[in-house]
């Protein structure tokens, strides 16, 4: 077989292989899609639930906490609140 040939076959492949495995991922997103969203939900619920003390100990402050609502119904708050927290502790520490 001659290797231009091999080449275009290999890259066929490639491509076809790609395409599956991106539909894969989109079947998988769609499908853990509810998940997530409890999950977040549930996670902004205990945000909210803290009171102004509870958030300054953990380094938030209320408008933290409803800074979240802008966020994706399924993404995390936590991760994004988390962030937040670090940013401001590396500002500290810098003079």
């Amino acid at each position: 077989m001659n290797a231009h040939l091999e080449t275009v076959l290999i890259n066929e492949r490639s491509g076809a292989t790609a395409k599956v495995a991106t539909a894969v991922k989109a079947v998988l997103y769609v499908a853990t899609w509810p998940a997530r969203l409890l999950r977040a939900r549930r996670n902004f619920a205990l945000i909210a639930g803290l009171s102004e003390h509870e958030l300054k100990d953990i380094g938030l402050t209320p408008q933290d906490g409803m800074s979240v609502t802008a966020l994706d119904a399924d993404e995390d708050p936590t991760v994004h609140l988390a962030r937040m927290v670090t940013d401001r502790r590396r500002r500290r520490k810098t003079p």
